[in-house]
């Protein structure tokens, strides 16, 4: 009888002799078990990589809600400042009007001048740089 080729996933091509039909029937039923077996390998490995994505996706999605939560409380914190400096040194510059005080009104007006030039932005993209640095272990504000 003539010989026939048989291949196996991960293993070399080998040749079955059909002389003994029990013997290929068993060889054949081996093979069949290798592959079934290989195939719940498989299936097991994916399974196991999905799972690894999810919880990666998960801890990505929380440390993202979590920055995204502590940049508005920064940037809001940040304003507010913003705000009550600079709506102080306006009652500093009409108190430096009315009582026609230079010193006052040039510190009044230096002072908005420097505020208003700094950007809460520019400082965000700063907290940002820290939030994602493994080597910062607190962030003040």
């Amino acid at each position: 009888m003539k010989d026939v080729i048989v291949a196996n996933s991960k293993k070399a091509i080998k040749t079955v002799s059909s002389k003994n039909p029990v013997s290929s029937a068993a060889q054949g039923f081996e093979m069949l078990v290798n592959a079934y077996a290989d195939y719940k390998t498989i299936c097991q490995t994916e399974h196991t990589k999905r799972e690894a994505i999810a919880a990666w996706k998960e801890v990505q999605l929380t440390k993202t809600n979590n920055q995204r939560e502590f940049l508005e409380s920064y940037l809001k914190e940040r304003f507010a400042e913003r705000r009550h400096v600079i709506d102080e040194m306006f009652v500093r510059l009409d108190q430096g009007i009315e009582s026609n005080n230079s010193e006052l009104i040039a510190m009044a007006m230096s002072t908005i001048e420097n505020t208003v030039k700094s950007s809460p932005l520019q400082e965000a993209a700063q907290v940002l740089m820290a939030m994602n640095d493994p080597t910062v272990d607190r962030i003040e504000f």
